[in-house]
């Protein structure tokens, strides 16, 4: 059974266009505004570092002590320095990961060892598979 198409009359077709008209001037003032918001901040920003500096112009003080030692670092030192600690963290999230991984699988796989080897002992690790704390000394 086929269904007949009903055709929209004039007056709804202009009242769905509005619609549609109203929505697009809605996304676009939101897009505007969530912009403005972001720039105005971004500016606000800017500005509080300039009256900071300027409030600072010609003065000794320990904040021109630390750009002066900041200016002698070269791009070099900064670049290696800040790859060795990124290293760093990355290293020790992965091993918080590792272990994170092992203590929620160990119970699983006590079970699978013990229905391959029921008389199998354990290697007494910690839940995590840190070592136990007696046999570290």
């Amino acid at each position: 059974m086929v269904v007949p198409i009903k055709k929209k009359t004039k007056q709804q077709l202009e009242i769905e266009l509005r619609n549609c008209r109203n929505s697009k001037y809605s996304a676009v003032f939101t897009s505007l505004g969530k912009e403005l918001i972001r720039w105005s901040g971004v500016v606000l920003v800017a500005y509080w570092i300039f009256r900071s500096i300027e409030v600072l112009a010609a003065k000794h003080t320990e904040a021109s002590i630390v750009i002066d030692f900041l200016g002698k670092i070269e791009i070099s030192m900064v670049f290696s320095l800040s790859v060795g600690i990124l290293g760093v963290l990355y290293g020790l999230r992965q091993r918080k990961l590792l272990k994170d991984t092992a203590e929620r699988l160990q119970s699983r796989i006590q079970m699978l060892e013990l229905k391959l080897d029921i008389n199998r002992s354990s290697s007494s690790l910690t839940s995590r598979g840190d070592s136990r704390p007696e046999d570290v000394e």
